[in-house]
């Protein structure tokens, strides 16, 4: 993955069509939130936009059921504040949901799942020795998927 300097612009290969069903992973960063947004301001008219908080199950298969329910309730109230925040026309429609799982793999499996024109997530400001989410989602996703920038 190359990081540009200069604004890109996504065009669609059949033309000009705005993406009708955008997922965006959300963590609730500054920079995911910002994602949002994009997302919100690129969907066509009618368009569905889906935030999605992808949890990770603990490596400890004995971790108590209880704290996935309250980390799930956390993660939910998270998504309809951030859908309070956003800027949403009137045509388009802003549905949060949580799941569990390893971050890409669950994106990329909703993304295929409802017919995804695009993959919207935020660029981590910090580096990893692992690759980020959003460099294994631009390698993996089933649809075109845009970085945004912290």
């Amino acid at each position: 993955m190359h990081t540009l300097t200069l604004p890109v612009a996504l065009q669609h290969p059949c033309g000009s069509v705005a993406p009708a069903r955008i997922v965006v992973a959300c963590d609730f960063t500054d920079t995911s939130n910002r994602a949002a947004q994009a997302a919100v301001d690129l969907a066509a008219p009618g368009a569905t936009v889906y935030l999605v908080h992808v949890a990770r199950r603990a490596s400890d298969p004995s971790a108590p059921d209880a704290w996935y329910r309250t980390y799930t309730s956390d993660a939910n109230n998270a998504l309809v504040s951030l859908h309070g925040r956003l800027e949403i026309p009137a045509a388009v429609t802003v549905t949060g949901l949580v799941l569990h799982g390893d971050p890409v793999a669950e994106l990329r499996q909703f993304a295929a799942s409802v017919g995804a024109d695009l993959v919207v997530t935020g660029k981590s400001a910090r580096r990893f020795m692992f690759r980020s989410v959003a460099a294994r989602l631009a390698r993996r996703s089933p649809c075109s998927v845009l970085v945004v920038n912290p």
